[in-house]
């Protein structure tokens, strides 16, 4: 894509072509789990893989027989200067963080000695990585990326929104495999809606970005506000006996907002880090966290919520199971309403609310997103708010009024 941006982009504004960019980004995305449960359907798992590779090798082909090199600078730059070890350390550091975050539900987190060894282990690999970073030459990540303006803030609404869109690979997947007991197939199959919501976010930030020229402000809120009409179609049809078909346009809301927050988001990236060596430092960061720390994050995080208000809701429904409640309702005994509760049906059912509380929680977090940048977008709320002082110095003003108070 950077090879061809002058052909669709001669202007080289970042506008179009991100959005141009995350047009095949997403598409891949999206459809790669259809062609993979396609292919094991129809033939097997392992020819995914062959697929795969063999896909690599015809793009290698394309560019040994159709390419030819070319070098436009005089003498070519070395690699002798690039922090290697740096980079290598960093990507161990990622591989600790993601197996504390996928398997610390699994192991009781903290309470399990592996990764309490593994917690220490990674504070003592960041400290080293931040120690090299400040005294290596040519770090391989500038630390004076995070000195611009509106740096910080984008990796937090970036952590968040990636927090909230993990809801498509944690809480979708178990009510679609556990709830609702679909194949992968269909599953996949039903994903694929999300496409047509991929598309409209891309074609809104090109607009948005691209031609109108307009505040970023709305815009997260309209990504986030997608995020809260997915949140609440989700929240109000989480039910057995919805038919599927029902589910589209939440799916399509969850790709829009996933196509206007990814294109907004390094659209502003760019638009803060005007230096091409930093800006690229600092995009390594963003998808790192974009693509892999958040989502691994929302995943713990998630799974975490999930087991906690299943055995609360199994726990409180479960009180009730007496010889009085049993024989008040018209149970025959405490057995038969045991078997009912822990059967696929009452286990479907606390899953479901389990699942329903945590959409709640959900739509709470893209209300509060979805209000706050709807109230940046307002002037005097986003440069009248007079700033309070600290308390040593309201104090010595208070203390100057008070004396001059006292002399007169």
């Amino acid at each position: 894509m950077s090879n061809i941006q002058l052909w669709h982009n001669p202007d080289r504004d970042f506008g179009i072509f991100f959005p141009v960019l995350h047009i095949i980004l997403l598409t891949a995305i999206t459809g790669s789990a259809w062609v993979a449960a396609v292919v094991a359907y129809h033939l097997s798992w392992q020819m995914m893989h062959v697929l795969t590779i063999g896909t690599m090798c015809f793009v290698v082909l394309v560019q040994l027989t159709l390419c030819r090199p070319f070098c436009p600078m005089p003498q070519r730059m070395p690699l002798k200067g690039i922090d290697i070890i740096t980079g290598l350390l960093i990507s161990l550091l990622m591989l600790m963080i993601s197996y504390f975050l996928v398997y610390g539900d699994y192991l009781m987190w903290l309470q399990s000695p592996r990764l309490r060894m593994i917690v220490g282990l990674g504070a003592i690999l960041l400290a080293f990585i931040l120690y090299r970073l400040k005294t290596v030459e040519n770090p391989y990540v500038s630390l004076d990326i995070f000195k611009y303006k509106n740096v910080i803030p984008i990796l937090i609404i970036t952590v968040l929104a990636e927090l909230l869109l993990g809801a498509e690979h944690t809480l979708e997947e178990i009510y679609w495999s556990e709830v609702r007991g679909l194949e992968e197939h269909t599953k996949t199959g039903l994903c694929l809606w999300a496409l047509p919501g991929v598309y409209a976010g891309v074609l809104i930030t090109l607009y948005w970005l691209g031609k109108a020229k307009w505040k970023v402000w709305k815009l997260f809120a309209l990504g986030f506000g997608c995020l809260l009409a997915y949140g609440v179609c989700m929240y109000f049809w989480l039910d057995v006996n919805v038919p599927i078909e029902q589910y589209r346009p939440a799916l399509a809301l969850r790709g829009c907002a996933y196509a206007i927050l990814a294109v907004s988001l390094m659209w502003s990236l760019h638009e803060s880090v005007h230096d091409l060596w930093h800006f690229f430092m600092a995009l390594f960061i963003f998808n790192v966290i974009h693509m892999y720390l958040a989502g691994a994050s929302g995943y713990g995080l998630y799974t975490s919520l999930f087991q906690h208000f299943v055995a609360d809701n199994m726990s409180r429904y479960g009180s009730y199971l007496t010889l009085t409640a049993a024989g008040s309702k018209g149970l025959y005994s405490v057995s038969e309403a045991v078997g009912i509760l822990s059967g696929e049906a009452g286990l479907n059912a606390v899953m479901a609310v389990s699942l329903k509380q945590i959409y709640g929680q959900f739509i709470w977090v893209a209300v509060f997103m979805t209000s706050a940048f709807l109230l940046l977008d307002i002037p005097r709320v986003r440069t009248g708010i007079e700033k309070v002082p600290y308390w040593p110095v309201y104090g010595i003003k208070l203390l100057g009024r008070l004396s001059s108070r006292s002399t007169t």
